[in-house]
């Protein structure tokens, strides 16, 4: 997991968001394959149907296009999100075949154990990261640690719902049904710029709602079709 969140941050120091985050539908594709390779699992016809239909909403609904910019990916995000991509696969194929036979607990406890660890190893190694920690705890460390405690509890809890729902059903359905960030991301947006005008500003004029929608009516078909497939 550390490794997929460096190489995904050292995309988005060399692109916008808006360009990193949909090649996460990424994730899926290495998903399929890793399940396969190290757990034998096989998608249905429908499934892979079904988890298309998901994964082109979410690209539709990721992707803006605008007469004033073009889409463009370098070169050098593709190979980080490629890289980002693959780890966070291995990452949920290693922790299913880990934790389907053993206890789900103990195996959330250790991966977390884990990841403190590479956080140790990357102050130790990395040259003025333990200072510049320091320095930012003495500018402006409450607003930090209250900001960290709140977005790394959110992040912690919705970690472990989806590793564990990666127990109830093929990896690869679970990864794709990620595609539905965006549409989250969508909604929220829309509340934010009614809201709080000042603060956030989603494209909220009729093209973009009938473009969004339409995408999100795609991901719910594709949603409905899978969940006939899945059995808790």
């Amino acid at each position: 997991m550390t490794l997929s969140i460096y190489f995904y941050l050292m995309a988005l120091n060399k692109d916008e968001a808006s360009i990193v985050v949909p090649l996460f539908l990424l994730v899926p594709i290495f998903s399929l394959l890793f399940s396969y390779l190290v757990l034998g699992e096989i998608l249905t016809l429908k499934q892979i149907i079904s988890c298309a239909l998901i994964l082109v909403g979410a690209l539709v609904l990721s992707l803006e296009f605008s007469e004033e910019r073009k889409l463009g990916i370098k070169h050098g995000v593709l190979i980080f999100m490629i890289f980002s991509t693959m780890f966070q696969a291995a990452q949920e194929t290693l922790f299913k075949f880990v934790t389907i036979e053993n206890s789900f607990v103990a195996s959330v406890f250790w991966l977390h154990v884990g990841i403190i660890l590479c956080g140790l190893f990357l102050v130790v190694m990395k040259k003025g990261l333990y200072s510049e920690f320091l320095d930012s705890i003495r500018i402006n460390g409450k607003t930090m640690f209250g900001v960290n405690f709140v977005s790394e509890g959110m992040s912690a809890v919705a970690y472990m719902v989806r590793d564990y729902a990666t127990l109830l059903a093929p990896l690869a359905v679970i990864a794709t049904l990620n595609g539905y960030q965006p549409a989250f991301v969508f909604v929220l947006g829309i509340f934010l710029t009614l809201m709080f005008p000042k603060f956030v500003k989603e494209k909220i004029r009729y093209t973009h709602l009938i473009h969004k929608s339409l995408a999100i009516a795609v991901m719910i078909l594709g949603t409905v079709l899978v969940s006939q497939t899945i059995r808790l």
